[in-house]
C-alpha cells in the first residue's frame, strides 16, 4: 500500500476522499476510478458544444456564399438604395412641379407682352397708323421677348447640367 504522503486525492470535489488513480494530462488533475468517467463525460459535452459552434459558423459561411443577399449588410445596402431612390423620386417630382410653375409663369409673362404688341400691331395695321419708330419699337419688343424666352431655356439647361 502506498504511503499517505505520496497519495493524491480525487479532484472531483470535497466530498470524495478516494485516492486518485488517473491523471488528466489536459487539466493536470487526478481523479478516482468513480469520477474519471464523469470528467470524460464533461469533456465530451464541451467537445459537442465546440462542434456545434463550428457547424453553425460553417453553415453561416456557406449561406453567405450561396445567398449573399441574405447577409445583414447586403440588406442594409438594399434599404439604403431604396431610400435613396425614393428621395430622388421625391426631389425630381418637386423639381418637375417647380418647372411646370416656372414655365407657366414665364409663358404668361411673355404672352402678356406679346398680347400688347399684337394689339398695337393690329391697331396700327387696321388704321394704317404707324411709322418707323413704331416698327422699331415693336421689333425691339419682339426681340427682347424672344431673348427672354431663349435666356430662360438656356438658364434651365445650364442648371440641369449642373445637377448632373
Amino acid at each position: 500500500m502506498a504511503s499517505s504522503l505520496t497519495r493524491k486525492i480525487c479532484a472531483a470535489g470535497n466530498s470524495c476522499k478516494n485516492a486518485a488513480s488517473f491523471n488528466c494530462e489536459g487539466c493536470t488533475q487526478a481523479f478516482c476510478i468513480n469520477h474519471v468517467s464523469e470528467h470524460c463525460r464533461v469533456l465530451g459535452e464541451e467537445l459537442n458544444e465546440i462542434i456545434g459552434e463550428h457547424n453553425d459558423l460553417k453553415n453561416s459561411l456557406i449561406q453567405q456564399t450561396t445567398k449573399p443577399e441574405s447577409h445583414p449588410l447586403m440588406k442594409q445596402i438594399n434599404n439604403w438604395e431604396e431610400t435613396s431612390i425614393n428621395k430622388m423620386r421625391q426631389k425630381t417630382h418637386e423639381l418637375r412641379q417647380e418647372l411646370v410653375h416656372l414655365i407657366a409663369t414665364h409663358t404668361n409673362e411673355i404672352s402678356i407682352r406679346l398680347q400688347k404688341v399684337s394689339d398695337q400691331l393690329s391697331q396700327g395695321q387696321e388704321h394704317d397708323d404707324f411709322i418707323e419708330i413704331d416698327l422699331s419699337c415693336w421689333k425691339k419688343t419682339l426681340t427682347n421677348s424672344n431673348w427672354i424666352f431663349l435666356r430662360h431655356h438656356l438658364c434651365s439647361l445650364i442648371k440641369m447640367k449642373q445637377v448632373h
